[in-house]
């Protein structure tokens, strides 16, 4: 299944290197993976120390739209805090999670659990992978794990990507 999974993300890095191709089939893929209900990719700014949304599957248009335009502080989620660890961060429930605006987007869009996997490269991070569930509750260490080695090949294929377009550009 993993196999498969990856094998189709490389195959979009090889008939495409358009990034925005990339993190969508990274973040549908994990999403049918993790048998979640909705995923995000978020880019990590480290200069800024703040996210913005990239690619999303599974989430209402609306709450796109509002992530969107969310100034989303690296110190203020858990997005930083996977990031500042290095390691996925499970919340099996988000109401008992300090407030901030993507939390609590998130909490008035239905969602109650997330797991936030870090996209690190060589050079450093470069987002999160964010994997939501309607119904509180933990994520098994299978998937956590699943999901950690996902990200580790998929943040490959998004560096091969990124590069790209910045040569490019």
């Amino acid at each position: 299944m993993i196999l498969t999974a990856l094998g189709e993300v490389g195959r979009a890095v090889s008939s495409t290197l358009d990034l925005k191709v990339v993190l969508k089939t990274i973040v549908d893929r994990a999403v049918d993976l993790s048998g979640t209900d909705g995923g995000s990719i978020f880019y990590y700014r480290e200069q800024l120390g703040r996210f913005e949304l990239g690619e999303t599957t599974g989430l209402d248009a609306d709450l796109v739209e509002r992530f969107r335009k969310l100034d989303i502080a690296a110190r203020d989620t858990g997005l930083g805090e996977a990031i500042a660890k290095r390691q996925p961060l499970s919340i099996p429930d988000l109401t008992k999670r300090p407030s901030n605006p993507l939390r609590d987007a998130a909490i008035e869009a239905g969602l109650r659990a997330s797991l936030i996997i870090p996209l690190l490269s060589s050079d450093g991070p470069l987002g999160t992978l964010v994997l939501q569930r309607r119904r509180p509750g933990d994520f098994s260490e299978a998937i956590v794990s699943l999901m950690q080695n996902f990200a580790d090949q998929s943040a490959i294929a998004l560096e091969n990507a990124r590069l790209f377009e910045e040569i490019n550009s």
